[in-house]
């Protein structure tokens, strides 16, 4: 049993393959390609800034009428009543009346 052991120990591989060559830490790595993957990145996310179509501003009713802005983003960042009562009046000043109870 020992001897067993002992001589599958001593093997090692051999390589019996024809034209194989060893290969040598002398040999110079095949080179990268030109692009690294953050110029592609940057090539790629270019073209896509191009393609993408100019979105116009849309004009609001809020844009339009500061009074009207100030009323919605005070109900809508601190609701209370009084804050939703004042930005309904605004709306109602600007023509716009709420439909959901008609």
């Amino acid at each position: 049993m020992c001897v067993a052991a002992a001589g599958c120990s001593g093997r090692h591989f051999v390589n019996v393959t024809l034209g194989h060559k060893p290969a040598s830490s002398a040999t110079p790595a095949s080179q990268p390609p030109g692009d690294s993957l953050e110029t592609f990145m940057d090539k790629v996310r270019k073209l896509q800034a191009e393609a993408r179509p100019e979105r116009p501003a849309v004009a609001t009713l809020e844009g339009s009428n500061p009074a009207l802005a100030a009323a919605a983003a005070a109900a809508t960042f601190t609701p209370s009543p009084a804050s939703c009562r004042l930005a309904a009046d605004e709306y109602r000043k600007a023509g716009v009346f709420d439909k959901a109870f008609q």
